[in-house]
């Protein structure tokens, strides 16, 4: 779980340097990385680093976030309907829930 922060101004929850380059990557991390209260929805409503919440999820989830807990706000149905409609790659959501398979 990371922190709430941002890091030169951008969310660490939404950050592909953080939680895919330096989690993943340079430290070696194979588990599950999960928000806490609200921290996706966070970046839209409060760090406005995201125009919508939809827009945040998707953000958070290519940066290598897996799963938004406890409540879904953001990884919710209308995120669902960007991969459905081929309008978000599936290998974004292929990369949160096939954790073996990370690249």
């Amino acid at each position: 779980m990371p922190c709430y922060c941002s890091i030169d101004g951008t969310p660490v929850h939404a950050s592909k340097k953080y939680l895919t380059g330096l989690l993943r990557q340079e430290m070696g991390f194979e588990g599950v990385v999960f928000s806490d209260y609200s921290a996706v929805e966070n970046v839209c409503t409060v760090q406005c680093a995201a125009e919508s919440r939809q827009e945040a999820g998707l953000r958070c989830m290519k940066a290598g976030m897996d799963v938004e807990l406890p409540i879904p706000v953001c990884y919710h149905e209308e995120l669902k309907g960007l991969f459905a409609k081929g309008k978000a790659d599936t290998a974004i959501l292929d990369q949160a829930v096939l954790l073996p398979a990370r690249a």
